[in-house]
């Protein structure tokens, strides 16, 4: 079974005392106060990272997550993708609810299957950030 730790809804401010020895796969820190990625360093197995409705506003601090496969980072007041170009196993990105207006950085992440971005302020077209196969607009 995965090891996952869940602190949700907790009004943690800063992420901190992730030991050395961390195993943890999943990490949920969403509903909290949590102004900025950081002391994630040691997470070597993490794979899924959850932080909405936190006050995040730059994606910093996970350019070392190598293993990490999904970030969910909705309802917080992100304003810009930079930060994930180096994170080639990620295969889902969330987005919603943010102010992005700027999308980059993630045109090569070739694992990546779903990029959340409803209710933001950007507007892109698809085809300049991914290579599309198949419907893109489901009609029913």
């Amino acid at each position: 079974m995965d090891n996952y730790l869940e602190l949700g809804d907790n009004r943690i401010k800063k992420i901190e005392n992730l030991d050395t020895n961390c195993n943890i796969v999943r990490l949920f820190l969403g509903a909290n106060q949590i102004r900025k990625i950081e002391n994630l360093d040691n997470l070597k197995k993490i794979e899924v990272l959850s932080l909405p409705a936190n006050a995040i506003t730059v994606v910093e601090g996970v350019s070392s997550l190598s293993t990490l496969r999904e970030i969910y980072l909705a309802q917080n007041g992100v304003q810009s993708t930079s930060g994930l170009e180096n994170l080639s196993n990620l295969e889902i990105l969330d987005f919603n609810y943010n102010r992005l207006n700027k999308v980059q950085g993630i045109r090569h992440l070739k694992k990546l299957t779903d990029f959340w971005a409803k209710n933001n302020k950007v507007c892109f077209v698809i085809g300049s950030l991914f290579k599309v196969q198949g419907d893109v607009v489901d009609n029913t």
